[in-house]
């Protein structure tokens, strides 16, 4: 069974008991069981959250500059396989179970997950191509390994969390340090686009230059204009591929359309303004 609960995560932050009860009462056996687990889920969330609140109320400056938007993780999938159902019955045409999770094991579970991502992951940064692996430490998501690490350490303080976190911390630094060396070379026929590009790679920390091993090629098909009324329109193909040492790494192909009122003069301009759109959340979606 797995249900969804938002934890407040905290560095630092613990709760060390070793299990976790829960009451429930239903009109079937199962609901019983839903509502205890439900009780066992907030009970997790109740006590984290508390300590939470200390830690805010200590005036921590850190806290309010930067821990904030940190502190709290995405929805996350707890699973309670492993429960253990103490008394159960049935009164009055409703069931009642009392229940408990042991929180080792449910830390268990998490450490076994972050294991072995984080041995794939290792085994696939092996790759030569320096773009390849900041793209793979990209797609491994680590920081949400890192809020899992903060989770498990929340549920069972003398699980191998601190392990996993330097290991999770020392990838994030080594992801910086890779988009450092990520020194892009824009090649576009058209200057416009080609300064467009510039400024976008820009925007998200990228390096430009004339010259650069990562080649950002943006090329457009003719423009197909037709007149409707009193208006203009035009639509092209923008191909967008990113290269390593000759190697295409990254080939995105995304239509583009505009439409101008007042002259046909206007369209390309409207068609650089989406295409700045469509690059940027290519860059977002692949490369951030």
């Amino acid at each position: 069974m797995v249900l969804k609960l938002s934890i407040l995560l905290l560095i630092g932050l613990s709760v060390n008991l070793c299990a976790y009860e829960g009451k429930g009462e239903g009109a079937t056996r199962e609901e019983a069981i839903n509502i205890a687990l439900n009780s066992i889920a907030s009970s997790i969330s109740t006590t984290i959250s508390s300590k939470l609140k200390i830690y805010k109320e200590s005036g921590n400056d850190s806290y309010n500059r930067d821990v904030e938007q940190t502190i709290y993780s995405d929805v996350k999938d707890i699973s309670f396989n492993n429960y253990t159902i103490i008394k159960e019955g049935k009164r009055a045409e409703k069931y009642f179970v009392l229940l408990a999770v042991d929180n080792k094991k449910l830390a268990e579970g998490y450490s076994n997950r972050i294991n072995q991502k984080l041995k794939s992951l290792k085994r696939e940064l092996q790759h030569p191509s320096l773009l390849r692996r900041y793209l793979i430490l990209n797609r491994y998501n680590l920081q949400e390994l890192l809020s899992q690490s903060y989770l498990m350490k929340s549920i069972d303080f003398n699980s191998p969390h601190i392990t996993y976190i330097r290991e999770i911390e020392e990838l994030i630094k080594a992801k910086i340090e890779y988009q450092k060396q990520l020194i892009f070379q824009v090649i576009s026929s058209d200057t416009t686009i080609a300064n467009m590009a510039r400024s976008v790679l820009n925007e998200f920390s990228f390096i430009t230059s004339n010259v650069g091993k990562i080649k950002l090629n943006i090329t457009l098909s003719p423009l197909r204009v037709t007149k409707i009324y009193k208006s203009f329109s035009a639509t092209t193909n923008a191909t967008i591929d990113i290269k390593e040492n000759s190697n295409i790494v990254i080939s995105k192909t995304v239509p583009l359309q505009a439409t101008s009122y007042i002259s046909k003069d206007y369209l390309k301009d409207e068609i650089i303004k989406e295409l700045e759109v469509k690059l940027k959340n290519i860059i977002k979606g692949v490369l951030k």
